[in-house]
């Protein structure tokens, strides 16, 4: 019977974590309007802000809230390929961007979706707090 070779691992070295502060919260929804969502729209910025609601109510974290919303390039659709809509503290802000997004537009190609992406690189994030993004 043959020996069994020895197993070596080699430890390696991880990065250290960034650090933040878990009661200051930066949270960004990124939102396909394109004319696919019709049927779905609604229930998405329902979600969004039962989801806001929530994290609010039940937190007591410091949170500031963004939206990013994307269609498709043109010539598909000539309305926008972006809006953003940077942070604010301001709930009723959060909602009043959602009340005004609407599904509208687009063709057979490929959404902005990475566009959308993009523009969460660009947000004013804190350097201190915990960052999420929901697609």
């Amino acid at each position: 019977m043959a020996a069994a070779a020895a197993l070596h691992v080699e430890k390696v070295e991880r990065p250290e974590l960034a650090k933040h502060d878990s009661t200051i919260l930066d949270l960004v929804f990124v939102m396909d309007c394109t004319s696919s969502m019709g049927s779905y729209i609604d229930s998405a910025k329902s979600n969004i802000r039962s989801i806001v609601e929530e994290i609010v109510v039940s937190e007591k974290s410091d949170i500031h809230l963004a939206l990013i919303e994307y269609r498709d390039h043109p010539p598909q659709d000539t309305s926008f390929v972006t809006r953003v809509h940077d942070f604010t503290a301001k709930v009723s802000e959060m909602k009043s961007w959602l009340e005004q997004c609407q599904a509208y537009g687009g063709g057979d190609g490929p959404e902005a979706v990475a566009d959308g992406l993009h523009d969460v690189l660009k947000l004013s994030w804190r350097a201190e707090s915990t960052k999420i993004c929901v697609l």
